[in-house]
């Protein structure tokens, strides 16, 4: 085909190909098939804050597994999240 020549092949490094399959609410693990899945929407609940369902999932030959859900708030993440230390590895 005379069009093949005008396509252009971006390179995309491994970790972005697998960060865009999974989709924009989807964290990835570095080291294994498994990740954790976002809800769409979270639910305010009064005296607890912004809760949501977060799917722990898994790559099988079917396709993806549902391994669990954990039912957390986002303020307790966030408060968490900003408690994990950055170290440099050389």
């Amino acid at each position: 085909m005379a069009d093949d020549k005008k396509i252009r092949h971006i390179g995309i490094d491994p970790h972005t190909r697998r960060r865009n399959k999974l989709g924009k609410r989807a964290v990835g693990c570095e080291v294994s098939d498994r990740w954790l899945e976002f809800p769409e929407n979270s639910d305010a609940v009064p005296g607890l804050g912004d809760m949501m369902v977060v799917s722990v999932m898994t790559n099988v030959t079917e396709g993806p597994r549902k391994l669990c859900d954990l039912t957390i708030s986002r303020e307790d993440l966030t408060k968490a999240l900003a408690n994990v230390q950055t170290v440099h590895r050389k």
